[in-house]
């Protein structure tokens, strides 16, 4: 009779949890991963949007001419001193190849360097302070409404510029200080999100995902090289604000601000991230800051002096470092 009853119950087991079924899969996946990803690709184009510009004012503004008073006896290595056999160096002088190939490359706008450095700068004017605002946005609104709109102002912003840049270079300052505001959104808001969603024992792991940005950056320069010595400088914002626009529709269809709110995660995952987040997260408002106790702390001193020097090292590199390369090393956009 027990058999029977087995074998009458089979089939309907089999068809509820089928292995290929895309509940089955979706069980196999965990949303905390999902998140992993969507988190990590996140800063990474973020980043993307944050940097392009760097690399794409080698190719939007005129080098000024030389000084009068530069030394010119000394040429600009343009060519490969590895090998200065080459066709190039052999059938040319290094400050006339380094002549063609600026002309190859001169750009299209006569922004001085003062032009420039207000263009590449404005995006940090408000940053900072977005930030701030950032967190009390994410309390109203939660994260995916903070992150995602952030995500979407940036891309429209990175699509703009190419239309803004002929008619003022205000135009392209507003729109890199509007970016600035919206990229400053992102960070206390995915913060907000990794209490509601990772467990404390898990957190450690999770933040490393906070480290696309750094993928981001190490994938702009090279992507925005190449486009621009193909296709021009314009078509590097098209391409960062298109992934951006895409990244943004991925985000809405996957993100979800607590695990209570997903509607495909499983129960048995719902049950152990809320069991062992618990009171991590207090949402209670009103709370006293321990501002001297943090003020005073070494640790929290250490931390703060260590990543403001490694901030500054970082953006004396991605913002300065390609003008720089192709000004004093004499580098191609190519390279």
């Amino acid at each position: 009779m027990e058999e029977a009853q087995r074998l009458d119950d089979e089939p309907v087991i089999s068809k509820k949890y089928s292995p290929c079924s895309f509940r089955r899969l979706q069980d196999m996946i965990p949303a905390r991963l999902v998140l992993y990803f969507l988190s990590f690709t996140g800063f990474l184009v973020s980043f993307m949007m944050r940097t392009d510009i760097n690399i794409a004012m080698i190719a939007m503004a005129r080098l000024p001419p030389p000084s009068p008073y530069a030394n010119t006896s000394t040429p600009l290595f343009c060519y490969d001193p590895a090998n200065p056999t080459s066709w190039a160096s052999s059938m040319l002088s290094p400050s006339s190849l380094c002549d063609i190939l600026s002309r190859l490359e001169e750009g299209e706008f006569d922004w001085d360097a003062t032009t420039q450095s207000t263009i590449l700068g404005s995006f940090y004017w408000c940053y900072i302070l977005s930030q701030v605002v950032g967190g009390v946005l994410t309390q109203y609104f939660g994260t995916k409404t903070v992150f995602g709109v952030s995500q979407f102002i940036t891309a429209i912003c990175s699509l703009l510029i190419p239309s803004a840049a002929p008619l003022h270079y205000g135009a392209v300052i507003a729109l890199r200080s509007i970016q600035g505001i919206a990229s400053g959104l992102t960070w206390p808001a995915m913060y907000a999100m990794v209490g509601h969603w990772i467990p404390a024992i898990e957190r450690s792991r999770f933040m490393s995902s906070f480290q696309g940005f750094s993928f981001g950056i190490g994938l702009t320069y090279p992507l925005c090289g190449f486009l621009i010595a193909h296709f021009g400088w314009r078509v590097v914002f098209y391409v960062t604000g298109s992934v951006g626009m895409l990244w943004c529709l991925m985000w809405w269809a996957l993100a979800y601000d607590t695990p209570a709110q997903h509607p495909r995660i499983s129960a048995s995952e719902r049950h152990y991230i809320q069991s062992n987040v618990g009171n991590t997260v207090v949402g209670e408002k009103g709370l006293v800051v321990p501002w001297r106790s943090i003020l005073t702390s070494l640790p929290a001193w250490s931390i703060g002096i260590t990543t403001f020097g490694r901030i500054w090292i970082h953006y004396t590199f991605i913002i300065p470092g390609p003008m720089y390369m192709k000004t004093v090393l004499g580098f191609s956009i190519q390279k």
